[in-house]
């Protein structure tokens, strides 16, 4: 499915590019949410096309996905259907999985964007809520792999937010981010984005970023990306041998 993603983008951009060839096709940038979002990722670990990505309420990691529940279901335990939703999303829903992930254990891994951070070059900008029925937790869990990797990133939380904003001073806010964020990735003009949208103090894209959280970068071994436009190559720690390839390699 992925990899499909990539291939309708390249068909989409094509025929752009033919049908508006004055615009700046070697600036862009994807924006998704949700399970666009969860596309979003997936395509960065595949494609070199887009010099940044603003990406909320992602699943990241679909064997968390799987099992974590929504957190109203941390409020009131004993309703159920917040796990079995969790769990009949990945299988029958968008993900499409179809087995729970011990059955599958491959195909969840290849179908996790979290485990393609390796393969990911271009800034991502993530997003996300404490009360979104998408756990906060798999945001935070792409941007520590991301950090981990010394890849450019940035988490932003909004609190008392669902899986859409309701806040008119969130909303503002979360347009500002977006806009300072595009501003420093793709025009390279740090500090130059619409001012106004943005209420207080906001950190420039390199200020802090190895101050705030104390975790020290570094290359990891046994991950390759030797085909940037096929799946993320998973690599068995022992023999250093991709154990998920492209479907039909």
């Amino acid at each position: 499915m992925l990899d499909d993603f990539v291939t309708g983008l390249d068909l989409a951009i094509d025929a752009g590019a033919v049908a508006a060839p004055d615009l700046p096709w070697s600036r862009l940038a994807l924006y998704g949410h949700s399970f666009g979002g969860y596309s979003a990722l997936g395509v960065a670990a595949r494609a070199d096309r887009f010099r940044s990505y603003v990406v909320s309420s992602a699943p990241t990691l679909l064997f968390s996905k799987w099992g974590e529940p929504m957190p109203v279901s941390r409020l009131w335990p004993n309703a159920g259907p917040g796990w079995t939703q969790a769990a009949g999303a990945v299988e029958r829903g968008q993900a499409a999985m179809g087995e729970p992930p011990w059955r599958t254990p491959g195909a969840y891994a290849e179908a996790s964007p979290m485990l393609g951070a390796p393969c990911i070059s271009a800034p991502v900008m993530l997003v996300t809520a404490d009360r979104d029925y998408v756990p906060a937790t798999q945001s935070e869990a792409m941007f520590a792999a991301l950090h981990r990797l010394g890849k450019p990133a940035r988490l932003i939380t909004y609190w008392g937010e669902g899986h859409g904003m309701t806040s008119p001073a969130n909303f503002r806010d979360l347009h500002g981010q977006i806009f300072r964020w595009l501003d420093e990735t793709i025009a390279g003009n740090p500090g130059s984005g619409p001012e106004a949208a943005v209420p207080g103090a906001h950190p420039s894209f390199e200020q802090g970023r190895d101050e705030d959280v104390g975790v020290v970068a570094a290359t990891d071994q046994g991950v390759s990306c030797q085909d940037r436009f096929g799946a993320p190559a998973i690599n068995d720690a022992q023999g250093g041998q991709a154990s998920i390839q492209k479907p039909g390699s």
